[in-house]
């Protein structure tokens, strides 16, 4: 009975060693999952002021705290709120500020969430 504790504890020992490691580390994706090959890569959020808006092309390009200009592209399945409510890409004007959150889809920025404040 002694011998088969011993045996059972050993055995439990090496598998949560050799577990372990495949827990404690992501595994590499597919190669065509990459984060640069990914649509839709996360880039983060912006927030600054709205420079222009391009309602034909549904483009906004916004002025962030370091001056420098940033075009966003907004897609028709963008969300844009101010407090509780839903607005639309026509409803954006020079002057506004506003915070983004953006994705980057083939080399250019796309807005999924606008936040009027």
């Amino acid at each position: 009975m002694t011998y088969a504790r011993i045996a059972l504890a050993v055995a439990l020992a090496l598998l949560t060693a050799s577990a372990a490691p495949v827990f404690a580390q992501p595994q590499p994706g597919p190669a065509f999952l990459s984060n640069d090959a990914r649509p839709g890569h996360d880039r983060g959020q912006v927030r600054g002021e709205i420079a222009s808006v391009d309602y034909g092309r549904g483009r906004i390009e916004v002025v962030l705290s370091s001056r420098q200009r940033v075009a966003v592209n907004v897609p028709p399945s963008a969300a844009i709120f101010r407090g509780h409510d839903t607005l639309g890409i026509s409803d954006l004007r020079a002057g506004m500020t506003v915070e983004i959150s953006l994705s980057e889809v083939e080399g250019r920025l796309v807005a999924q969430i606008i936040r009027v404040r």
